[in-house]
């Protein structure tokens, strides 16, 4: 959708979506002409598209289909790749990695994906999975509401087959719930 289409909302706000049944707004996230999107799932795989293969709808439609899903799964994320970003993953039980955007083929939409992480009993599934610049840093929140901020390119970059590496130490009971991108910008404010 146009961002033009959102121009006039008022306060009690606008229709911008007509979702399904059971279905939920994971993300948005802008695009340019010419950017791809990925869309990534809690069992740990990941579908790239072009923007192009995403026709432009009104504000009331429900939507094209992006990737598809097992009846287990569900999507986590989804983002626009812009130049020179990479991929932060992390899962629930704090175990993360960054991945180029380069190891995921174009795909058209509707497919599965490719694998980007294998979860298991030590990692936990995927919790969220954001694209950063090297100077950006990102803060991740558990359950137990414990906050930790890292710089995003001390995260090594690993391979889409590796499991990842401890971000963040779980308490028991605990797991991660989220990971937000502090843009590089934003630290250079404050300094």
């Amino acid at each position: 959708m146009e961002l033009k289409h959102l121009e006039n909302a008022k306060k009690r706000g606008i229709l911008a979506l007509t979702l399904e049944n059971n279905d939920e707004l994971v993300a948005v996230s802008p695009v340019q002409t010419g950017d791809d999107f990925i869309m990534t799932t809690a069992t740990g795989l990941a579908l790239r598209i072009t923007e192009e293969k995403i026709r432009k709808m009104g504000r009331a439609a429900s939507g094209v289909k992006g990737i598809s899903l097992d009846d287990d799964d569900i999507c986590v994320s989804g983002n626009a790749i812009h130049k020179g970003e990479s991929l932060i993953v992390i899962t629930e039980n704090g175990i993360g990695k960054r991945l180029s955007s380069k190891q995921f083929n174009v795909k058209g939409r509707g497919g599965k994906g490719q694998i980007y992480i294998k979860p298991d009993n030590k990692t936990g599934k995927v919790v969220s999975v954001k694209t950063v610049g090297d100077k950006d840093e990102i803060m991740v929140v558990t359950t137990d509401d414990m906050t930790i901020k890292i710089k995003a390119d001390s995260i090594p970059e690993l391979g889409r087959n590796a499991k990842g590496v401890k971000i963040v130490n779980i308490s028991d009971g605990a797991r991660v719930s989220d990971l937000a991108v502090v843009p590089a910008d934003t630290n250079e404010e404050k300094k």
